[in-house]
């Protein structure tokens, strides 16, 4: 499971209180006590009660600014709780399949995606029979200087993990991973 995006929604282990938000002023000097987990929070690695494949892009993006952000980002929070609020009751199902590859992954990249340090973003989540049991949206260490590259980056993060699972998982011997990007599915093959 991805616990970089699992903060959302589990239990406060001891009592936390937040100032009101900049751009959020009800005209009192109020605190308010948090009922459930947010993922700036130190704890909550220990308060994850679960992942949602829907929302780690955003999780992910949001997570960049949440030491100097701006009412925009403010209101892409809003946005995004509601969002959260509304789809509450989804959940990862998990069936038997016998028609579905053993293990597959499927991979992508955005080229170039963060306007301020012009660094792409990886993307990709990985499936046992058809069900999803590994998923990763994550910000590239270095800037590419082609989708090429952000690509074969991306392949290589899914790679590495995809590694780790069949270790984990015993004898797999076909791994069927699949790109966008032909010419970084070649580069990863030779």
């Amino acid at each position: 499971m991805d616990v970089e995006t699992a903060f959302l929604n589990g239990k406060v282990l001891s009592e936390v209180y937040v100032k009101q938000p900049v751009g959020y002023d009800d005209g009192t000097d109020n605190v308010y006590k948090l009922n459930k987990a947010l993922y700036s929070l130190r704890e909550s690695p220990r308060a994850c009660s679960g992942t949602r494949p829907d929302i780690s892009f955003s999780v992910n993006y949001l997570s960049r600014f949440q030491n100097s952000y701006y009412e925009m980002h403010f209101k892409y929070v809003l946005r995004f709780l509601k969002y959260v609020y509304s789809t509450r009751e989804l959940k990862l199902k998990y069936c038997k399949s016998n028609n579905a590859d053993i293990l597959d992954c499927f991979v992508d990249a955005d080229w170039a995606g963060d306007i301020v340090d012009r660094k792409s973003t990886t993307g990709f989540f990985i499936r046992f029979f058809g069900n999803s049991i590994s998923w990763k949206s994550k910000k590239q260490n270095s800037v590419t200087k082609s989708s090429t590259f952000a690509e074969y980056i991306a392949l290589s993060e899914a790679v590495t993990e995809v590694n780790f699972k069949l270790f984990k998982q015993g004898n797999i011997e076909v791994v069927k991973i699949e790109s966008e990007n032909n010419i970084a599915v070649y580069l990863q093959k030779h």
